[in-house]
């Protein structure tokens, strides 16, 4: 199916000392999905110099004004904006992170990457942490997370029974527009289940990804059916602190037509978002 006629979403979210990323991002977008019509919606406190950007392929920019808050707030909000963003005019929906920059690549299968879509399905990308080369790190990376946190009681809304799993981080994940404004909903619903609770307010130490990941777990046991994913290696060049630069995961399967290069550069400026 050619799609040259849809129109891609790009749900953008860099309040406070993330704006800095945001001109990278839009000048960058020239690589990601090239020829392909493309909507830029901007969530942030700043960014006003970048309404109304337009070139070959984005058609428009808007600039939603939200707050700048302190962690964990703007994790909490994240899939309750992207809902609020979804465009009646768009056929499917994009999400990144602010310090996202795509670089170039030729050879994409962009089309095969809409044609996951088309088949309902939420792609994911695996953590960054699956660069680590060393086993016992990785290890330790994964499983580290959950000493002492509550995401481990059953009585949680984001509880992973799973003690192997494949971990997915929430900076990037694409939809469908029916099936991201569905999935922001089922999340929502998750992270106030937890927070509303009387005797046991509990908000995840990652509450954007922790019930992901949970859905996620759920679903390849079986035990969950509202949504299928696809979680793929997209995070092709990443680089992070303590996470060495590489050109793929080098780990599980590596599926070339659905990758697409972006770079993350993991600086965390939570201590200062006040």
């Amino acid at each position: 199916m050619d799609h040259k006629d849809c129109i891609i979403e790009v749900v953008y979210i860099c309040t406070g000392d993330y704006s800095k990323y945001a001109p990278q991002f839009v000048e960058s977008l020239k690589f990601f999905f090239p020829g392909y019509r493309k909507v830029l919606r901007i969530i942030s406190d700043r960014c006003d110099e970048l309404v109304g950007f337009h070139d070959d392929d984005v058609i428009i920019t808007t600039l939603t004004k939200k707050p700048n808050m302190i962690f964990p707030c703007v994790p909490i909000h994240k899939f309750s904006w992207v809902k609020e963003m979804l465009d009646c005019t768009a056929d499917y929906v994009f999400y990144f992170d602010a310090d996202t920059i795509f670089r170039e690549k030729v050879g994409y299968n962009w089309e095969h990457i809409l044609d996951l879509m088309d088949k309902s399905l939420i792609l994911l990308s695996k953590h960054p942490c699956y660069l680590l080369t060393d086993e016992e790190s990785l290890k330790a990376w994964l499983y580290g997370f959950y000493i002492d946190n509550p995401t481990k009681d059953p009585q949680y809304a984001s509880y992973i029974a799973s003690d192997e799993y494949v971990y997915v981080i929430t900076s990037f994940f694409a939809a469908n527009k029916r099936i991201m404004g569905e999935f922001c909903e089922k999340v929502i619903s998750l992270q106030l289940e937890d927070m509303t609770r009387r005797k046991s307010y509990y908000i995840p130490k990652f509450i954007d990804e922790n019930y992901v990941n949970m859905l996620l777990d759920k679903t390849m046991r079986g035990e969950y059916t509202g949504f299928d994913f696809y979680v793929g290696e997209f995070n092709v060049l990443y680089h992070g602190e303590g996470i060495p630069m590489a050109s793929n995961f080098g780990t599980g399967t590596y599926d070339t037509d659905s990758a697409f290069m972006f770079q993350k550069n993991m600086k965390n400026y939570k201590t200062n978002q006040r």
